[in-house]
């Protein structure tokens, strides 16, 4: 058997000192905001982001499709920021529901809503980043595979449509995942947590040179096996040169996002989406790329319901120069298919956890009855036996629970099964609270008892003296025998 390889630290196992520890060991003078990472990788967004917190694909392509059709009919790129007006067009939505929308991405724009009410002239006074709300649209998405999420973002960057980010693309990049995030979970109006725009772009021209860096020695480590590598190698030094020689900095267009470069546009050194997906996912081992890729893992971790999500087309990509063409979802049997009450997706789950716990999905009726501490129907056993026999067929190493819903649901559409799994998350949720408080309450009894007992254990001792005289006074009771308790005859 070859050698286990190391686990890789998920959020569950980091705590914000270890991330914010790992970060300042590679850059001494930086302040990590801790505040803001931990409200991104544990907290949940507020209820206003439920309007385009979990849409599909679809709609965030036929949106960024309007969106750039803004920038044709004036004959120029698609604005950085819409107003109200423009916002209600590309999303199609109803003008009392982007209120909400406002309040997240443009919290200045949302005080004049609440003064002024919903109408033509203060809509038109909203500024909202149609970068930042894609991108943390499309990030929070359970219904987008993980792939097609970091697709689309990468490519909200890549103005060029290369299909590669230089350094300034690549601030962009990091700029609209920043403040995205920030604006879905409520943190733009909290100027204490959310960091500035120039702390930001620092941060993302820093990690640019790392990535550019670390491809590199990759690609040294590769070279003696290849010439082809070889060849590459010297390509990439080459640019790294360039851009090493042109001025450290360049002007940014506020409107749009984007290097003013001028008449002259200097050699580029750029990246490809594989690099930067590879650096997404710490295969770079960056710590400074630690809480974003936390993010990532968050919010597409490979494995999860979405991966269920198949494209008839796999190569698309988004395009600022042509319309982007709607990849569509793979169709499935047409047949007509009953979807399974919350209950069954509930017990389902259960006996999953069970198997998971006993290491085994060959589990028989009375072994799954006396696991699950409850009695068994027919109908029941049925729902779970032929789910336990297929997953131990077809699938190697331990099955996640979206693999054993779709054993036990054949039937279902990807975007149900995602759902089943929501749902049974969720509950799974409710159900460590209710433990989390009973214990807490068991602790609280606990402390309780411990102070009592500290309490008494600090009164002052009996003397010597006096225990002496108690003790003969004890013994001349015992003798007697007819004396009660306060001297007196019986």
């Amino acid at each position: 058997m070859g050698e286990e390889r190391p686990r890789k630290l998920s959020f569950i196992d980091c705590s914000m000192d270890q991330i914010g520890t790992a970060i300042t060991s590679e850059w001494t003078d930086w302040k990590f905001n801790g505040q803001f990472w931990s409200t991104i990788l544990t907290g949940e967004p507020p209820m206003e982001f439920r309007l385009i917190g979990n849409r599909t694909l679809e709609f965030w392509i036929r949106c960024y499709n309007r969106w750039q059709d803004l920038g044709r009919k004036s004959k120029s790129k698609a604005p950085g920021k819409v107003d109200g007006l423009e916002l209600e067009m590309i999303l199609n939505f109803p003008r009392h529901r982007l209120k909400d929308i406002c309040k997240l991405f443009d919290p200045a724009g949302y005080k004049r809503l609440e003064s002024e009410g919903i109408s033509g002239p203060a809509l038109a006074r909203m500024k909202v980043s149609m970068v930042s709300l894609f991108t943390a649209g499309v990030l929070l998405s359970q219904l987008i595979a993980p792939k097609d999420k970091l697709r689309f973002i990468f490519g909200l960057a890549d103005h060029d449509d290369s299909r590669t980010l230089d350094e300034m693309q690549f601030v962009n990049f990091i700029t609209a995942f920043v403040r995205g995030l920030g604006s879905a979970f409520g943190l733009m109006s909290k100027e204490s947590m959310m960091p500035s725009l120039e702390v930001i772009r620092e941060l993302g021209r820093r990690l640019y040179d790392r990535i550019s860096a670390k491809a590199a020695e990759r690609l040294m480590s590769m070279s003696q096996s290849s010439e082809v590598t070889r060849d590459m190698l010297i390509k990439a030094i080459k640019e790294r040169q360039a851009k090493l020689e042109r001025a450290q900095s360049l002007e940014v267009d506020e409107v749009n996002g984007l290097p003013k470069y001028g008449e002259n546009v200097p050699l580029r050194q750029v990246i490809n989406y594989k690099v930067v997906e590879a650096w997404c996912f710490r295969e770079f081992k960056d710590p400074l790329a630690l809480p974003y890729a936390l993010a990532i893992e968050r919010f597409c971790a490979r494995g999860s319901g979405a991966d269920l999500y198949h494209l008839k087309s796999e190569e698309w990509f988004l395009s600022h120069s042509e319309v982007v063409e709607v990849p569509q979802e793979e169709l499935e049997t047409s047949r007509e298919v009953k979807l399974p009450d919350r209950w069954q997706v509930l017990f389902v789950r259960d006996v999953y956890e069970l198997c998971v716990e006993e290491g085994s999905f060959q589990l028989t009726f009375s072994e799954t009855e006396y696991g699950l501490r409850r009695p068994l129907t027919l109908e029941l056993w049925e729902l779970v036996a032929e789910a336990m026999h297929k997953t131990m067929d077809d699938v190697r190493g331990q099955p996640t629970f979206i693999q054993f819903l779709k054993k036990a649901f054949p039937g279902a559409k990807a975007k149900h099964l995602s759902t089943f799994e929501s749902c049974a998350r969720s509950n799974s949720k409710c159900q460590q609270y209710d433990d989390l408080q009973k214990r807490g309450h068991e602790m609280d009894l606990l402390t309780e008892a411990a102070e009592l007992f500290a309490k008494k254990s600090r009164m002052p001792v009996l003397p010597a003296d006096d225990q002496a005289r108690l003790e003969r006074e004890f013994e001349q009771m015992e003798r007697g025998g007819d004396v009660d308790a306060l001297g007196g005859p019986r």
